[in-house]
């Protein structure tokens, strides 16, 4: 597997695919969209289109309408500075309820 550490806070142990390289039993688009909410997150909640283009190694077109999507479904969203992605609220929702999981149950 071709891989790259990805630069940026909490990201020297993590390994992400570089274009072309991703399992034959994934989807290109999703995968690339996850790595967008994860570099997001690794730079502190917030980065610019160049700099998620340049953390990712993706065409900053392809980033750009990867984070359109995210922002519909309320996954991202924009800062209050335009040029700034932030992670969105539906973030929290989603963590929201994986914690209502009964892990003690499941386990």
């Amino acid at each position: 597997m071709n891989a790259k550490i990805l630069p940026g806070p909490g990201s020297k142990d993590r390994v992400a695919r570089t274009a072309g390289t991703a399992d034959r039993h994934s989807i290109q688009s999703v995968d690339r969209a996850l790595l967008l909410l994860e570099t997001i997150a690794e730079a502190g909640g917030e980065a610019t289109l160049t700099e998620l283009a340049n953390r990712t190694g993706l065409n900053i077109s392809t980033c750009h309408h990867l984070l359109a999507t995210l922002i519909q479904r309320g996954l991202v969203a924009r800062g209050t500075r335009r040029r700034l992605y932030t992670l969105g609220s539906r973030i929290l929702d989603l963590g929201h309820a994986c914690l209502q999981v009964d892990l003690p149950r499941r386990a």
